[in-house]
Protein backbone atom coordinates (compact mmCIF):
# COMPACT_ATOMS: atom_id res chain seq x y z
CA UNK A 1 0.00 0.00 0.00
CA UNK A 2 3.16 2.26 0.34
CA UNK A 3 2.99 2.09 -3.52
CA UNK A 4 -0.57 3.48 -3.81
CA UNK A 5 -0.20 5.74 -1.33
CA UNK A 6 2.58 7.68 -3.24
CA UNK A 7 1.18 7.17 -7.01
CA UNK A 8 -2.26 6.82 -6.14
CA UNK A 9 -4.24 3.37 -7.89
CA UNK A 10 -2.94 1.52 -9.81
CA UNK A 11 -3.46 1.59 -13.57
CA UNK A 12 -3.53 -1.70 -15.56
CA UNK A 13 -3.88 -5.24 -13.82
CA UNK A 14 -2.50 -8.00 -16.24
CA UNK A 15 -2.67 -11.75 -15.53
CA UNK A 16 0.30 -13.15 -17.44
CA UNK A 17 -0.46 -17.35 -18.17
CA UNK A 18 2.42 -19.78 -19.69
CA UNK A 19 1.90 -21.48 -22.93
CA UNK A 20 2.87 -25.40 -23.10
CA UNK A 21 2.87 -25.15 -26.68
CA UNK A 22 5.27 -22.42 -26.65
CA UNK A 23 7.83 -22.85 -29.93
CA UNK A 24 10.98 -22.74 -26.98
CA UNK A 25 9.77 -25.15 -25.10
CA UNK A 26 7.99 -27.62 -28.24
CA UNK A 27 11.41 -27.25 -30.04
CA UNK A 28 13.42 -28.37 -27.19
CA UNK A 29 11.24 -31.21 -26.22
CA UNK A 30 11.49 -32.49 -29.82
CA UNK A 31 15.24 -32.38 -29.81
CA UNK A 32 15.47 -34.03 -25.91
CA UNK A 33 13.00 -37.30 -26.44
CA UNK A 34 9.91 -35.67 -26.94
CA UNK A 35 7.86 -35.95 -23.81
CA UNK A 36 5.40 -33.91 -23.58
CA UNK A 37 5.42 -30.39 -21.79
CA UNK A 38 3.99 -31.27 -18.38
CA UNK A 39 6.48 -34.16 -17.97
CA UNK A 40 9.25 -31.35 -18.02
CA UNK A 41 7.77 -28.68 -15.31
CA UNK A 42 11.60 -27.62 -15.07
CA UNK A 43 11.70 -26.59 -18.79
CA UNK A 44 7.86 -24.57 -18.23
CA UNK A 45 9.02 -22.82 -15.58
CA UNK A 46 12.35 -21.56 -17.14
CA UNK A 47 10.94 -20.33 -20.17
CA UNK A 48 7.67 -19.02 -18.47
CA UNK A 49 10.45 -17.08 -16.35
CA UNK A 50 12.56 -15.62 -19.66
CA UNK A 51 9.37 -14.95 -20.91
CA UNK A 52 8.12 -12.65 -18.62
CA UNK A 53 11.31 -10.60 -17.43
CA UNK A 54 10.99 -9.71 -20.81
CA UNK A 55 7.97 -8.48 -20.20
CA UNK A 56 8.84 -6.51 -17.82
CA UNK A 57 11.39 -5.10 -19.56
CA UNK A 58 8.86 -4.17 -22.37
CA UNK A 59 6.67 -2.60 -20.02
CA UNK A 60 9.26 -0.70 -18.69
CA UNK A 61 10.72 0.75 -21.90
CA UNK A 62 6.70 1.50 -22.81
CA UNK A 63 7.22 -0.75 -25.71
CA UNK A 64 3.47 -1.57 -25.77
CA UNK A 65 2.03 1.82 -23.80
CA UNK A 66 3.72 4.32 -21.73
CA UNK A 67 6.17 3.61 -19.32
CA UNK A 68 5.47 2.42 -16.39
CA UNK A 69 6.35 4.60 -13.14
CA UNK A 70 5.84 1.72 -10.26
CA UNK A 71 4.78 -2.19 -11.05
CA UNK A 72 4.25 -5.21 -8.57
CA UNK A 73 3.63 -8.54 -9.33
CA UNK A 74 3.25 -11.97 -8.04
CA UNK A 75 3.59 -15.51 -9.30
CA UNK A 76 0.87 -17.77 -8.47
CA UNK A 77 0.09 -21.78 -9.67
CA UNK A 78 -3.00 -23.02 -11.19
CA UNK A 79 -3.98 -26.20 -10.19
CA UNK A 80 -3.29 -27.96 -13.44
CA UNK A 81 0.08 -27.02 -12.61
CA UNK A 82 0.88 -23.95 -15.51
CA UNK A 83 2.76 -20.62 -13.66
CA UNK A 84 0.82 -17.51 -14.00
CA UNK A 85 1.92 -13.87 -13.10
CA UNK A 86 -0.47 -11.27 -11.81
CA UNK A 87 1.00 -7.45 -12.70
CA UNK A 88 0.21 -4.14 -11.18
CA UNK A 89 1.21 -1.44 -13.47
CA UNK A 90 0.80 2.40 -12.46
CA UNK A 91 1.31 4.75 -15.39
CA UNK A 92 1.09 8.17 -13.91
CA UNK A 93 -2.50 8.87 -14.73
CA UNK A 94 -4.19 7.65 -11.05
CA UNK A 95 -5.24 11.23 -10.25
CA UNK A 96 -7.72 11.10 -13.31
CA UNK A 97 -10.43 9.18 -14.55
CA UNK A 98 -9.26 7.84 -18.10
CA UNK A 99 -11.13 9.22 -21.32
CA UNK A 100 -12.66 6.19 -23.61
CA UNK A 101 -10.06 6.44 -26.29
CA UNK A 102 -7.16 6.29 -23.91
CA UNK A 103 -9.01 2.80 -22.97
CA UNK A 104 -9.47 2.02 -26.04
CA UNK A 105 -5.54 2.32 -27.46
CA UNK A 106 -4.65 -0.03 -24.48
CA UNK A 107 -7.59 -2.47 -24.29
CA UNK A 108 -10.14 -4.02 -26.65
CA UNK A 109 -12.55 -6.99 -26.01
CA UNK A 110 -13.63 -7.80 -30.15
CA UNK A 111 -12.32 -10.41 -31.94
CA UNK A 112 -10.18 -8.63 -35.12
CA UNK A 113 -11.16 -8.87 -38.65
CA UNK A 114 -10.37 -12.02 -39.35
CA UNK A 115 -9.71 -11.06 -43.21
CA UNK A 116 -7.70 -7.43 -42.29
CA UNK A 117 -5.86 -9.05 -39.42
CA UNK A 118 -6.12 -13.51 -39.72
CA UNK A 119 -2.64 -13.80 -37.39
CA UNK A 120 -4.29 -11.60 -34.84
CA UNK A 121 -7.58 -13.41 -35.33
CA UNK A 122 -6.24 -16.63 -35.00
CA UNK A 123 -4.63 -15.66 -31.54
CA UNK A 124 -7.60 -13.84 -29.72
CA UNK A 125 -9.32 -17.49 -30.85
CA UNK A 126 -7.30 -20.04 -29.27
CA UNK A 127 -5.85 -17.76 -26.34
CA UNK A 128 -8.43 -14.74 -25.57
CA UNK A 129 -11.75 -16.81 -25.62
CA UNK A 130 -13.79 -17.50 -22.21
CA UNK A 131 -15.51 -20.64 -22.32
CA UNK A 132 -18.09 -21.82 -23.91
CA UNK A 133 -20.48 -21.36 -20.79
CA UNK A 134 -23.74 -20.62 -20.04
CA UNK A 135 -26.65 -22.04 -22.18
CA UNK A 136 -23.68 -23.48 -24.66
CA UNK A 137 -21.84 -25.54 -21.65
CA UNK A 138 -24.01 -25.27 -18.09
CA UNK A 139 -21.30 -27.56 -16.64
CA UNK A 140 -18.39 -25.46 -17.16
CA UNK A 141 -16.14 -24.90 -14.20
CA UNK A 142 -17.04 -21.61 -14.01
CA UNK A 143 -20.83 -21.63 -13.55
CA UNK A 144 -22.42 -21.82 -10.23
CA UNK A 145 -26.07 -21.96 -9.67
CA UNK A 146 -26.64 -21.54 -13.64
CA UNK A 147 -24.92 -18.55 -13.65
CA UNK A 148 -20.86 -17.59 -14.76
CA UNK A 149 -19.25 -16.68 -12.17
CA UNK A 150 -16.50 -14.52 -14.76
CA UNK A 151 -19.87 -12.32 -15.59
CA UNK A 152 -19.78 -14.08 -19.63
CA UNK A 153 -21.43 -13.59 -21.63
CA UNK A 154 -20.89 -9.77 -21.15
CA UNK A 155 -22.91 -6.89 -22.64
CA UNK A 156 -22.37 -6.01 -26.07
CA UNK A 157 -21.29 -1.99 -26.07
CA UNK A 158 -20.81 0.18 -28.79
CA UNK A 159 -18.36 2.65 -27.60
CA UNK A 160 -16.38 1.84 -23.99
CA UNK A 161 -17.70 3.31 -21.41
CA UNK A 162 -16.68 4.46 -17.80
CA UNK A 163 -19.25 4.40 -14.38
CA UNK A 164 -19.49 6.88 -11.84
CA UNK A 165 -17.56 4.34 -9.39
CA UNK A 166 -14.78 3.94 -12.48
CA UNK A 167 -15.29 0.49 -13.65
CA UNK A 168 -15.07 0.41 -17.64
CA UNK A 169 -17.16 -1.09 -19.85
CA UNK A 170 -15.02 -2.07 -22.93
CA UNK A 171 -16.46 -1.76 -25.96
CA UNK A 172 -18.48 -5.10 -27.40
CA UNK A 173 -19.84 -4.01 -30.56
CA UNK A 174 -22.33 -6.72 -32.68
CA UNK A 175 -20.88 -7.73 -35.80
CA UNK A 176 -22.33 -11.11 -36.69
CA UNK A 177 -19.35 -11.73 -39.08
CA UNK A 178 -16.60 -11.79 -36.56
CA UNK A 179 -17.71 -14.74 -34.47
CA UNK A 180 -16.00 -18.15 -33.91
CA UNK A 181 -16.59 -21.84 -33.32
CA UNK A 182 -14.92 -23.30 -30.09
CA UNK A 183 -16.42 -26.53 -28.66
CA UNK A 184 -19.14 -26.66 -30.88
CA UNK A 185 -20.73 -22.95 -29.88
CA UNK A 186 -20.50 -20.08 -32.02
CA UNK A 187 -18.99 -17.54 -30.01
CA UNK A 188 -18.99 -13.71 -30.41
CA UNK A 189 -17.49 -10.37 -28.67
CA UNK A 190 -19.57 -10.76 -25.65
CA UNK A 191 -16.97 -14.20 -25.09
CA UNK A 192 -13.60 -12.29 -25.71
CA UNK A 193 -11.26 -11.31 -22.61
CA UNK A 194 -9.56 -7.91 -22.60
CA UNK A 195 -6.45 -8.00 -24.43
CA UNK A 196 -3.31 -5.56 -25.91
CA UNK A 197 -3.09 -8.00 -29.41
CA UNK A 198 1.04 -6.24 -29.57
CA UNK A 199 0.88 -8.24 -26.23
CA UNK A 200 -0.62 -11.21 -28.01
CA UNK A 201 1.24 -11.15 -31.01
CA UNK A 202 4.55 -10.96 -29.12
CA UNK A 203 4.45 -13.57 -26.26
CA UNK A 204 1.55 -15.88 -27.99
CA UNK A 205 0.06 -16.64 -24.86
CA UNK A 206 -3.45 -16.13 -22.41
CA UNK A 207 -2.82 -12.38 -20.87
CA UNK A 208 -5.46 -10.66 -19.64
CA UNK A 209 -4.92 -6.84 -19.28
CA UNK A 210 -7.85 -4.74 -17.27
CA UNK A 211 -8.04 -1.28 -16.70
CA UNK A 212 -8.35 -0.75 -12.76
CA UNK A 213 -8.06 2.80 -12.52
CA UNK A 214 -10.74 4.76 -10.18
CA UNK A 215 -12.28 1.78 -9.20
CA UNK A 216 -13.65 -0.01 -5.87
CA UNK A 217 -11.76 -3.08 -7.00
CA UNK A 218 -8.13 -1.86 -5.71
CA UNK A 219 -8.03 -3.96 -2.42
CA UNK A 220 -9.31 -6.91 -4.01
CA UNK A 221 -6.25 -6.59 -6.54
CA UNK A 222 -4.17 -6.26 -3.45
CA UNK A 223 -5.62 -8.80 -1.53
CA UNK A 224 -6.05 -10.93 -4.86
CA UNK A 225 -2.49 -11.29 -5.42
CA UNK A 226 -1.22 -11.76 -1.93
CA UNK A 227 -3.39 -14.12 -1.28
CA UNK A 228 -1.90 -17.02 0.36
CA UNK A 229 -0.95 -21.17 -1.17
CA UNK A 230 -3.73 -23.36 -2.30
CA UNK A 231 -4.73 -26.03 -0.18
CA UNK A 232 -6.28 -29.80 -0.38
CA UNK A 233 -7.87 -31.74 2.29
CA UNK A 234 -6.81 -35.93 3.12
CA UNK A 235 -7.90 -38.19 4.54
CA UNK A 236 -6.47 -41.69 5.21
CA UNK A 237 -8.95 -44.51 6.40
CA UNK A 238 -9.39 -47.86 6.69
CA UNK A 239 -13.33 -47.98 5.53
CA UNK A 240 -16.40 -47.15 7.52
CA UNK A 241 -16.99 -50.64 8.57
CA UNK A 242 -15.75 -53.11 11.10
CA UNK A 243 -16.12 -56.66 12.14
CA UNK A 244 -17.57 -58.00 15.28
CA UNK A 245 -17.78 -61.54 16.52
CA UNK A 246 -19.67 -62.99 18.88
CA UNK A 247 -17.14 -64.19 22.52
CA UNK A 248 -19.53 -66.68 23.61
CA UNK A 249 -18.97 -69.29 21.17
CA UNK A 250 -16.17 -70.02 17.87
CA UNK A 251 -18.89 -70.55 15.54
CA UNK A 252 -20.89 -67.29 15.99
CA UNK A 253 -22.36 -65.25 13.61
CA UNK A 254 -20.03 -62.06 12.54
CA UNK A 255 -22.12 -58.93 11.74
CA UNK A 256 -20.81 -55.56 10.43
CA UNK A 257 -21.10 -52.63 12.24
CA UNK A 258 -20.84 -49.05 10.71
CA UNK A 259 -18.28 -46.99 12.52
CA UNK A 260 -18.99 -43.69 13.25
CA UNK A 261 -16.36 -41.33 11.45
CA UNK A 262 -15.01 -37.96 13.22
CA UNK A 263 -14.70 -35.60 10.57
CA UNK A 264 -13.05 -32.97 12.46
CA UNK A 265 -10.36 -35.53 14.10
CA UNK A 266 -9.92 -37.09 10.71
CA UNK A 267 -8.76 -34.63 8.57
CA UNK A 268 -5.49 -33.12 7.20
CA UNK A 269 -5.40 -29.60 6.16
CA UNK A 270 -2.32 -29.73 3.61
CA UNK A 271 -0.31 -27.35 1.24
CA UNK A 272 -1.31 -28.10 -2.47
CA UNK A 273 2.01 -27.77 -4.18
CA UNK A 274 2.08 -28.65 -7.92
CA UNK A 275 5.31 -30.05 -9.94
CA UNK A 276 5.95 -26.38 -11.58
CA UNK A 277 5.33 -24.47 -8.20
CA UNK A 278 8.24 -27.35 -6.91
CA UNK A 279 10.81 -26.62 -9.48
CA UNK A 280 10.23 -23.09 -9.49
CA UNK A 281 11.01 -23.21 -5.67
CA UNK A 282 13.79 -25.33 -6.34
CA UNK A 283 15.23 -23.03 -8.86
CA UNK A 284 14.83 -19.94 -6.35
CA UNK A 285 12.97 -17.87 -8.73
CA UNK A 286 11.26 -14.70 -7.18
CA UNK A 287 7.39 -15.12 -6.07
CA UNK A 288 7.22 -11.99 -5.61
CA UNK A 289 8.76 -8.47 -6.90
CA UNK A 290 7.76 -4.50 -6.50
CA UNK A 291 9.29 -1.03 -7.95
CA UNK A 292 10.82 0.94 -6.46
CA UNK A 293 11.28 -1.17 -3.49
CA UNK A 294 9.73 -0.35 -0.19
CA UNK A 295 11.52 -0.77 2.83
CA UNK A 296 9.74 -0.95 6.08
CA UNK A 297 10.70 1.90 8.83
CA UNK A 298 11.09 0.58 12.87
CA UNK A 299 8.85 2.96 15.20
CA UNK A 300 9.17 1.92 19.07
CA UNK A 301 9.53 3.75 22.10
CA UNK A 302 12.45 4.65 24.34
CA UNK A 303 14.82 2.24 24.86
CA UNK A 304 12.36 -0.79 23.49
CA UNK A 305 13.47 -1.46 20.29
CA UNK A 306 13.78 -5.27 18.96
CA UNK A 307 17.62 -7.35 19.01
CA UNK A 308 17.85 -10.13 17.41
CA UNK A 309 20.82 -12.67 18.92
CA UNK A 310 21.71 -16.42 18.47
CA UNK A 311 21.30 -19.03 20.88
CA UNK A 312 25.05 -19.10 21.18
CA UNK A 313 25.44 -15.02 21.84
CA UNK A 314 26.73 -13.64 25.16
CA UNK A 315 23.71 -11.76 26.10
CA UNK A 316 25.91 -9.56 28.47
CA UNK A 317 28.27 -8.83 25.25
CA UNK A 318 25.38 -8.46 23.02
CA UNK A 319 23.32 -5.64 24.75
CA UNK A 320 27.02 -3.89 25.58
CA UNK A 321 27.88 -4.26 22.19
CA UNK A 322 28.54 -0.30 20.42
CA UNK A 323 25.96 0.86 18.77
CA UNK A 324 23.20 -1.35 19.79
CA UNK A 325 20.93 1.86 21.07
CA UNK A 326 20.82 2.76 17.61
CA UNK A 327 18.07 2.16 15.36
CA UNK A 328 16.64 3.61 12.22
CA UNK A 329 14.04 5.65 14.16
CA UNK A 330 16.67 7.05 16.41
CA UNK A 331 19.16 7.68 14.40
CA UNK A 332 16.29 9.55 11.88
CA UNK A 333 15.79 12.22 14.77
CA UNK A 334 19.69 12.38 14.79
CA UNK A 335 19.98 13.32 11.40
CA UNK A 336 17.10 15.62 11.41
CA UNK A 337 19.88 17.30 14.29
CA UNK A 338 22.26 17.54 11.52
CA UNK A 339 20.30 18.16 8.06
CA UNK A 340 18.02 20.81 7.56
CA UNK A 341 16.55 18.98 4.70
CA UNK A 342 15.68 16.27 6.45
CA UNK A 343 13.95 18.40 8.98
CA UNK A 344 11.62 19.03 6.06
CA UNK A 345 10.49 15.16 5.27
CA UNK A 346 8.59 13.36 7.09
CA UNK A 347 9.94 9.52 8.25
CA UNK A 348 8.69 7.75 5.69
CA UNK A 349 9.30 10.12 3.01
CA UNK A 350 13.54 10.04 4.41
CA UNK A 351 14.35 6.42 2.31
CA UNK A 352 13.18 8.36 -0.85
CA UNK A 353 16.30 10.30 -0.12
CA UNK A 354 18.67 8.92 2.24
CA UNK A 355 19.65 5.36 2.70
CA UNK A 356 20.48 3.04 5.94
CA UNK A 357 23.20 2.08 6.45
CA UNK A 358 23.00 -0.98 8.88
CA UNK A 359 27.16 -1.97 9.43
CA UNK A 360 27.20 1.81 10.48
CA UNK A 361 23.99 2.60 11.89
CA UNK A 362 23.23 6.13 10.24
CA UNK A 363 21.48 7.38 7.16
CA UNK A 364 23.62 8.89 4.35
CA UNK A 365 22.42 10.55 1.45
CA UNK A 366 21.05 8.72 -1.67
CA UNK A 367 23.16 8.91 -4.53
CA UNK A 368 21.12 6.78 -7.18
CA UNK A 369 17.66 4.34 -7.03
CA UNK A 370 14.47 5.19 -5.24
CA UNK A 371 12.96 3.58 -2.36
CA UNK A 372 9.29 3.82 -0.69
CA UNK A 373 9.23 4.10 3.59
CA UNK A 374 6.38 2.12 4.88
CA UNK A 375 5.94 2.79 8.85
Amino acid sequence: MAICREFGNPDLFITMTANPNWSEIKEHLQKCGGDSPNDRPDIECRVFKMKLDQLLKDFKAGTFFKPYKAALHRIEFQKRGLPHAHILLWLGNSTRTPSAEEVDEIISAELPNKEEDPAAYDLVTKHMIHGPCGHFNPKSPCMENNVCTKKYPRPNNDNTSIDKSGYVLYRRRRNKDTCTVKAGAVLDNTFVVPHNIKLLKKYEAHINVEWCNRTSAVKYLFKYITKGVDRATAVIEKGNTATTSDATGSGGSKEKVLMQRNEIQDYIEARYLSACESMWRTFAFHIHKRKPSVEKLIIHLEGKHNITVKSTDNLGRVIHKPGIEKTMFTEWMVLCRRSAFARTLTYVQIPEYFVWNNSAKMWTERKRGKTIGES
